[in-house]
């Protein structure tokens, strides 16, 4: 008969796409200590699974200094999201310094950047500081602690040996 009609239809799943929030993070802390951890969230904003993979780059001044994404990959299903946590070693060095991660993977779109800021300060300087002569040899110094238990004493003349952290020293 003419009027019999058969459709087929195919539903396709559309590609992975790809989703990363926030586009920035940052970090500020004072020399020697190691900031909060920050999270960032990936999605798969298509269909078929996503496989992803996050990769820091770093500019200049970093030294051994990191920043860790956990979990470093993933693999989301359709509308899927995952949290990621960013975490910085302890930091060595005062300044700012720059780094980027880039998610990357499966997806039909560009990949996702997430910019990071890293500000360390030094250390304040602590409050009252007083230094006392004990007899001839001795001297007992006193400061009111402030955000850290450390005050370095330096003598004058010619540098000793540069101290060792986590050291303790006593002076005879």
């Amino acid at each position: 008969r003419a009027d019999d009609t058969i459709a087929w239809f195919e539903q396709v799943e559309p590609d992975p796409g790809l989703s990363v929030g926030p586009a920035e993070m940052s970090f500020s802390v004072s020399l020697g200590t190691t900031p909060s951890e920050d999270t960032l969230t990936v999605t798969n904003t298509g269909g078929k699974t996503l496989n992803y993979t996050n990769t820091v780059s770093y500019g200049s001044g970093w030294g051994s200094m990191t920043v860790t994404l956990t979990p470093q990959t993933g693999a989301l299903s359709m509308a899927a999201s995952r949290v990621h946590t960013a975490s910085v070693s302890q930091v060595t060095s005062v300044g700012t310094f720059y780094a980027t991660n880039t998610v990357s993977g499966n997806q039909t779109n560009t990949d996702q950047t997430v910019d990071i800021t890293l500000t360390v300060s030094s250390l304040p300087n602590p409050t009252a500081q007083s230094a006392s002569s004990i007899g001839t040899t001795n001297l007992q110094v006193n400061w009111t602690k402030d955000a850290y238990d450390v005050i370095v004493v330096r003598r004058a003349g010619a540098d000793p040996d540069p101290p060792t952290n986590g050291t303790s020293y006593v002076h005879n």
